[in-house]
């Protein structure tokens, strides 16, 4: 089956939306810190008065030969002070080595998981350690298993319900293509304790079935959505210039039989899609894009809404997006034409307080460009590109009630992106995107002239843009990050509250914390 996993590109967010007035902004920066005390890959998350990091040690260019050690650290969020550095040695499990999968916070304890491959016993094995408030690691305990033939099976996705009390661990069976579909769900509680567990068989052939995205209620059920193709083995046919995935949603619960709605896409190119259960009462909602020309292509968007317990759809709408809102990316020869978007990724799916949506999408690709040089060796370069970001807001019908656009130019190389995309600080009163900018693009755009590209990153401001209740941006200057002594690191800050936004900044040796509030 070709796996198609979205973990880390959708946020699912449940901050209640209504776009009034944007409030103020206030950054307040801590000191200066040594790198070796702020090594860290993301911010986990937060409480009333700390926030945790997790990181991989760094063990030079030989790193990648080497089982690599973790670090947890806790730090005080009125000044910024390092709690602890608790260090997670490389360990095995039934005798074989832990690779790490997540960490979460609960209750001021991080609970980190890992994944164990046994190939004597041909099963995964997903583990959890916690290390509590003080900073003591606990032993490892068994929480799911999977078989797997091979360390690339069996690969552990978590879930959790809206209101945190219900834990998904979903796993997929080895691959098969001549047979059915199969894969493995266990819910748990808060506390990890199991509730039930299925092994689920589809009616769909293992290699003409692709898994999307999967959600777990606050009642504990589980909903998987995905599409199927023409199943070859079945005489079943492609056909031309259509978009041959029919998109289905499965409902499996602990007592009751598999359940199936197909989503009726079939004429569309889905490029992106998330799902979001308890979106309203006792509702899921499924948002994304598609086009109606070929994948990988955005022409519009669609809106569906499913009753959780009978399937029944209680909104469904597919829209394009407007010529005006396509000008704002082409010229309008090609908005006659009928060109559409590419490359553009589903980020954010926000809930509205009246039922409605708020959909979030940023272009992102990359470009790889090799030369080979007169001694035949040859020399490969990465292009990240991050640019334009898409807010498209949604009424509880399914229609679209605006779509703004938020210009960014964002390309760097051989670097991941490190300090491109964006941070969405989310209010009920707006939606603010924080992230790096040439600091001639404000003028540029008062003048109306193209954006120039982010540049030297040492030389650019941080920028906040605001969408208002009716989808206008603003643009300002929130900070230079010359003057910050470290450059901002949007995917390294995270909102941690309704009002508060942990930022963090790097440059050479010294790093520093910051937080943004809103007044």
């Amino acid at each position: 089956m070709k796996k198609v996993l979205f973990p880390f590109l959708i946020t699912l967010l449940y901050s209640n939306v209504t776009f009034s007035q944007a409030s103020s902004v206030e950054v307040e920066w801590g000191p200066l810190l040594k790198a070796k005390d702020t090594d860290f890959n993301y911010v986990i998350g937060a409480d009333d008065e700390f926030f945790y990091t997790f990181g991989v040690e760094d063990k030079g260019m030989f790193g990648a030969l080497l089982a690599r050690d973790l670090h947890i650290k806790k730090y005080s969020r009125d000044k910024y002070r390092l709690i602890y550095d608790r260090e997670i040695k490389s360990f095995e499990y039934k005798g074989k080595d832990a690779d790490f999968a997540e960490c979460r916070i609960e209750n001021g304890e991080v609970h980190v998981f890992f994944k164990v491959f046994h190939s004597q016993l041909d099963t995964k094995f997903m583990i959890r350690r916690i290390v509590d408030a003080k900073g003591r690691v606990s032993a490892s305990e068994e929480v799911a298993n999977v078989p797997a033939e091979r360390r690339s099976d069996g690969n552990f996705i978590i879930n959790y319900s809206k209101d945190s009390s219900k834990v998904l661990i979903y796993s997929d069976f080895p691959y098969e293509k001549k047979e059915s579909e199969k894969f493995k769900v266990n819910v748990l509680d808060r506390n990890l304790n199991m509730l039930w567990e299925k092994e689920v068989t589809l009616p769909y052939t293992d290699k003409y079935f692709t898994l999307q995205d999967q959600t777990v209620t606050n009642d504990g059920d589980v909903f998987i959505i995905g599409y199927a193709e023409p199943d070859r083995d079945k005489g079943e046919r492609k056909q031309r210039k259509e978009s041959n995935e029919y998109y289905k949603v499965f409902r499996v619960s602990e007592n009751d039989d598999i359940m199936e709605y197909d989503l009726g896409l079939d004429d569309k190119f889905v490029s992106s899609v998330a799902i979001s259960s308890d979106f309203g009462e006792n509702q899921m909602a499924i948002a994304g894009f598609y086009s109606d020309q070929k994948a990988n292509r955005v022409g519009g968007s669609f809106y569906i809404t499913i009753d959780q317990e009978t399937l029944d759809p209680t909104t469904f709408s597919s829209e394009p997006f407007g010529k005006d809102f396509m000008k704002n990316f082409m010229s309008d020869r090609k908005v006659e034409k009928g060109r559409e978007l590419y490359n553009f990724e589903f980020r954010e799916f926000l809930r509205r307080k009246d039922g409605g949506a708020v959909a979030v999408a940023e272009q992102y690709y990359v470009v790889t460009s090799t030369t080979r040089m007169a001694n035949g060796a040859t020399s490969t370069t990465y292009y990240y590109h991050y640019n334009d970001i898409i807010v498209i807001n949604i009424n509880p019908d399914g229609t679209i009630a605006w779509t703004s656009h938020i210009p960014k130019f964002q390309t760097s190389a051989n670097d991941g992106g490190f300090y491109s995309s964006y941070l969405l600080l989310v209010e009920e009163q707006a939606l603010n995107f924080i992230f790096n900018d040439n600091r001639k693009n404000l003028q540029r755009m008062a003048d109306d002239k193209d954006l120039k590209g982010l540049g030297n990153v040492k030389k650019s401001v941080a920028i906040i843009s605001t969408v208002d209740a009716n989808g206008n941006v603003t643009r300002e200057e929130l900070f230079n990050n010359r003057d910050l002594s470290a450059i901002l690191v949007p995917k390294k800050s995270v909102q941690i509250s309704d009002r508060e936004v942990i930022l963090f900044g790097i440059k050479r040796s010294r790093n520093r914390f910051g937080t943004m509030t809103l007044r």
